[in-house]
């Protein structure tokens, strides 16, 4: 059979998918993204045949045929093969780490690790943390309110007291919150 056959047959099946999924699509009411994913396909695969880059695909898909034919099963190759195969899992491990957030910092982890490198630097030099740097006043304007909120005192409590001139809520909340690690 003739490549061109074969190529414009796929073209067709491709074709036949995408109308077919976006007809399921929209008699299901999947919504429109869906309905324009299956036209995308059909148009796709029209404008792979047309373009030339089909064929280009197909003398890819050829070639690999050829050269798994003509290999030699040798351990420099059974290595190889080895290397791209944990290459592979490496690869599929750390996207699915990355989409569940598994060991991704958040701005809010960066900015607390900035001001904690700012803190280190002032208490080297014996400086004030918030003069150290002029970003350092940026950076702590960054960070949410909730964070860095002290409880204030009671008005007429004296200004050393500190817990004592708390309510009690306050004090409940400031220990849930120290239970949990966030101070």
């Amino acid at each position: 059979m003739n490549p061109a056959d074969v190529l414009l047959i796929a073209c067709l099946a491709l074709v036949v998918i995408g109308l077919v999924y976006t007809l399921i699509a929209w008699r299901a009411g999947y919504g429109a993204g869906h309905v324009l994913e299956g036209l995308g396909l059909a148009g796709l695969s029209v404008g792979l045949y047309l373009s030339g880059l089909m064929q280009l695909a197909y003398d890819l898909l050829a070639a690999l045929v050829a050269w798994g034919r003509a290999l030699v099963w040798t351990t420099q190759v059974q290595a190889g093969i080895g290397a791209l195969a944990v290459a592979v899992v490496l690869w599929v491990v750390a996207g699915a780490l990355n989409r569940r957030g598994i060991g991704v910092l958040t701005k809010q982890d960066r900015a607390e690790r900035r001001q904690a490198r700012v803190a280190a630097r002032a208490d080297k030099k014996g400086a004030d943390p918030a003069t150290a740097r002029p970003s350092a006043a940026r950076t702590a304007t960054t960070t949410p309110a909730a964070a860095q909120a002290k409880p204030a005192a009671r008005p007429g409590a004296a200004p050393g007291a500190g817990k004592a001139g708390q309510d009690d809520d306050l004090d409940e909340i400031e220990a849930i919150l120290r239970k949990r690690g966030i101070n």
